[in-house]
């Protein structure tokens, strides 16, 4: 659903990321930054009027934040509340040329 990942629409087709996560026993090796760019790259290749990949993670998960933008996400400066599992920042990846998204509520 458009709404799943943060809460609304972007104004323009995305794919969006949820419950994405590496074993304890692997994090810190490069893992999440490969997975997170190859998903990048599966969705622009096999769905190309998608424009932009979506997700929300953690405040407090460094590793998983610092894997994001290593993998080209950049920070929307939007906080999405996350429920039970508390305050989230809101990356993107364009995957394709296209005006960025307003930030106004859908």
């Amino acid at each position: 659903a458009p709404r799943a990942v943060i809460g609304r629409e972007l104004g323009a087709p995305h794919v969006g990321v949820r419950a994405f996560c590496i074993d304890r026993r692997w994090q810190g090796v490069g893992h999440g930054q490969r997975a997170a760019a190859a998903m990048a790259t599966h969705a622009a290749r096999h769905h190309p009027a998608v424009r932009w990949m979506v997700l929300a993670v953690h405040c407090s998960n460094r590793r998983a934040l610092s894997a994001y933008l290593r993998a080209g996400f950049a920070l929307t400066g939007e906080l999405s509340p996350g429920g039970s599992a508390g305050p989230q920042y809101v990356m993107l990846l364009p995957l394709s040329p296209a005006p960025r998204p307003s930030r106004r509520p859908a």
